[in-house]
């Protein structure tokens, strides 16, 4: 089945670029330039950084900031690095970080599959440098911050004891842990590898919005599928500045279908359940315009 599927994509991709050549040229040089312009900059340095501190064993620093949540999460102090990670770094760099600690058996399964799930969020950087001042232009970056937060923390305390409310608590340590001496030149590969493929997702999701948006429900639509050139559609078709904060800022912590798709491959099948992933998104996202909505209808602090 999901042969005759991928076969009928590709079908459709060959004859969308016979009639519509210029739309998926357009996606395709649109989707290349978000991608070293601002995703490898942006994701290289921490990504590299992230996984010489996982294999060289040097997360225990790291712990004093992450383990309040691990106590009030009930998972593992391993966990602390990728919980300041998924929440500073931007996504997929959480995932990422989290896979690899289950790969040097840092973590089990099930605890690797809950940071998954819940820390792989966009970065600080993209919320206060393109959302709050490209996007929806204020000024008042540290309220929106904390109300961006405070949904993060929120929601993956209700995905913990929700969907992951069996998973066991680690009793080891393993942050202090060399797995070997650190094979550099691997870490290199293995950052690029996964920025390769993050990249080929956000060109082909590019592609579909260039080619959603020639459409009125399509530019609605678009917004959901790569959360850089979504909030900016967005951005087009919203007048409304109040509705146009609230949208942005849950789409910001959906984070978008090219999300979801680049986490797949970037991490082992054995730790992401693209069912879970999509409920615990579907939560966070819920918990945002609960948050969102009294803030700039109700309070009006935004």
């Amino acid at each position: 089945m999901n042969r005759k599927i991928i076969s009928f994509a590709l079908a459709g991709l060959f004859i969308l670029l016979f009639i519509k050549n210029d739309i998926v040229a357009k996606g395709i040089t649109d989707g290349f330039e978000l991608w070293y312009r601002a995703v490898i900059p942006a994701l290289f340095p921490y990504m590299l950084l992230g996984s010489i501190v996982i294999n060289g064993g040097y997360g225990y620093a790291f712990r004093l900031v992450g383990i309040p949540l691990c106590k009030i999460l009930r998972t593992g102090r391993d966990n602390s690095f990728c919980i300041v990670a998924g929440m500073l770094f931007g996504l997929p760099a959480g995932s990422v970080f989290a896979n690899e600690m289950y790969e040097n058996k840092m973590s089990d399964r099930d605890n690797a599959e809950f940071i998954v799930c819940c820390f792989n969020n966009i970065s600080p950087a993209f919320i206060i440098g393109y959302l709050c001042r490209y996007i929806i232009q204020t000024e008042k970056t540290i309220i929106i911050m904390t109300l961006y937060f405070m949904t993060i923390i929120f929601s993956a305390i209700i995905i913990r004891y929700t969907i992951f409310r069996s998973i066991k608590i680690p009793t080891s340590d393993n942050s202090r842990t060399m797995i070997s001496k650190p094979d550099y030149l691997h870490i290199i590969r293995k950052t690029i590898w996964n920025l390769v493929k993050i990249g080929l997702w956000i060109v082909l999701f590019s592609v579909l919005g260039e080619i959603l948006r020639h459409s009125e429900p399509g530019k609605y639509l678009s917004m959901l599928l790569e959360i850089t050139t979504g909030l900016r559609r967005g951005k087009d078709v919203i007048t409304d500045e109040k509705l146009l904060v609230a949208v942005s800022f849950a789409v910001s912590v959906f984070g978008g279908f090219c999300a979801i798709f680049q986490t797949k491959t970037a991490v082992s099948e054995k730790i992401f359940s693209i069912k879970k992933y999509i409920y615990s998104k579907l939560i966070a996202t819920f918990v945002a315009i609960i948050i969102i909505v009294p803030a700039v209808y109700v309070l009006e602090i935004i």
